[in-house]
């Protein structure tokens, strides 16, 4: 299986990629704990 082929979600605040165990998913989208703010 090759890594290349998935596409990683990139936080919507900072643009950075977004990994699952460091992001948090709001509105279909994927965020950086500390991005995310209410």
């Amino acid at each position: 299986m090759s890594y290349k082929n998935q596409e990683t979600p990139h936080c919507p605040r900072c643009g950075h990629a977004a990994f699952h165990a460091e992001s948090i998913p709001v509105a279909g989208k994927m965020w950086h704990k500390i991005c995310f703010r209410c």
